[in-house]
């Protein structure tokens, strides 16, 4: 399509959000925000703040990650009074062979363009770091593209930005967890369950002998997933659902019981728009892997998300989720 109107088009794109706290090396305790000196005022207003730290040091190949980065001119913003500083950063993955073929043609060679191992086709990503006053959990909110996210290398950024600072022989650490929402979890358990799995690190020495002969019950793992077909009708799959969550769903059975009695218990379940997410039961469901959220924004002239748009979104979506208001 031809973009002759200023006019933005609306589309969807996927964030991840997670709390992460910053600690020394040999230390357990992460830093508190309330010590100096202050975390925020480093990274938004320091002479090497965190952006300026990116491009003087950052910018180009990162042989750990194999990865380029490029800072842009602009798209980058900060505010004293929330605590929050966000931004774009433009990379990508080198180290493969590339062919750029016309859409409608991909056999015309007279259209083809080669991009060498050497070569990184950049694209642009959303980060939002908020740092409360107090407390040591801050906020990272970032974009995912095309289906690829950024977090390994904005903690390896952050790492080095904060050795660069705090001297490098303290060596810091990032530690992260994920933002589970409670609307989140409230759609994954009252979406489709699609499987069950039970997953027995290690069983009881006496129902190994019996059932396994000479191996020893840490020796070997046990799995077993029931796969609920499509179709059983909505009846059916809301007993299902009521089994699963009353936690019978071994059916009384001595022998299944004695092996999966503490094993780890999870279900696929689908939501919206047909996405399928784990969530882990009983008091693991904290653990559900990669919880990302659609928010939804406006594309700019090459078909990314405008950053203005991308920014107003991020922020109303913390605004609407009572989670984040401890980074307040």
């Amino acid at each position: 399509m031809i973009r002759d109107s200023p006019f933005l088009i609306s589309m969807k794109t996927t964030i991840e959000a997670y709390t992460i706290t910053v600690r020394r090396k040999r230390e357990k305790d992460p830093l508190l925000f309330s010590d100096s000196p202050d975390i925020y005022d480093l990274m938004a207003h320091d002479n090497v703040s965190f952006i300026k730290y990116i491009d003087k040091n950052i910018t180009g190949d990162l042989p750990a990650e194999k990865m380029t980065v490029r800072i842009p001119p602009k798209d980058h913003s900060h505010n004293d009074k929330k605590r929050y500083l966000c931004g774009i950063i433009e990379t990508g993955y080198y180290g493969k062979e590339y062919e750029a073929v016309d859409k409608d043609d991909p056999k015309d060679e007279t259209k083809k363009i080669l991009l060498g191992k050497s070569k990184a086709i950049l694209k642009p990503f959303f980060y939002y770091i908020q740092i409360p006053r107090k407390g040591n959990k801050a906020l990272l909110i970032l974009e995912r593209v095309d289906n690829n996210g950024i977090y390994p290398l904005l903690r390896s950024i952050l790492i080095s930005f904060f050795n660069y600072h705090f001297q490098v022989e303290d060596l810091y650490i990032i530690d992260r967890n994920a933002v589970v929402l409670t609307s989140y979890l409230k759609k994954l358990k009252e979406g489709r369950y699609n499987s069950l799995s039970l997953s027995a690190n290690s069983i009881h020495t006496d129902a190994a002998e019996r059932y396994f002969g000479g191996l020893n019950s840490e020796d070997f793992t046990i799995e077993l997933t029931m796969k609920f077909k499509n179709g059983m009708g909505e009846i059916k799959e809301k007993k299902v659902k009521e089994m699963i969550n009353s936690g019978k769903f071994l059916f009384d059975s001595p022998d299944l019981n004695a092996i999966f009695e503490d094993s780890t218990k999870k279900v696929t379940a689908s939501i919206a728009g047909g996405k399928t997410r784990t969530l882990y039961l009983g008091n693991e469901n904290k653990n559900i892997i990669h919880p990302y959220y659609e928010i939804e924004v406006k594309d700019n002239e090459k078909g990314f998300s405008d950053y203005s748009s991308i920014k107003k979104a991020t922020k109303l979506f913390i605004t609407n989720n009572t989670e984040f208001k401890v980074f307040e």
